[in-house]
């Protein structure tokens, strides 16, 4: 499974932004838009929820939108996992990245 339209290195950036250089763990949350008829592609939604220290307020933060395809439930986390490992090359993905449908 391949992101067509997903830019891996903008969205690395914007994970490395809401989370820092050394996180403690990572949530990725991604939300299914649409599903083609064949069941094979998705478009498929990736954000992040970031806090804001100064007013105690969250925030969802859009870290990807494009089409994913493959089948079954593994789209989503495809596309959290090829994100993470663009932001965090040196980290064990298994140890640091949470990945949650919405």
């Amino acid at each position: 499974m391949r992101a067509r339209d997903m830019k891996y290195k903008e969205c690395a950036e914007r994970v490395r932004r809401i989370f820092g250089d050394s996180p403690e763990k990572v949530t990725l949350y991604t939300i299914n838009e649409s599903v083609s008829r064949s069941g094979m592609s998705a478009v498929i939604k990736v954000v992040a929820i970031s806090s804001d220290s100064y007013q105690n307020e969250k925030y969802i933060e859009t870290i990807a939108y494009g089409t994913v395809h493959g089948c079954g439930l593994d789209r989503g986390f495809e596309a959290a996992y090829n994100i993470f490992c663009y932001a965090y090359p040196n980290l064990r993905y298994q140890d640091f990245l949470s990945h949650r449908w919405l």
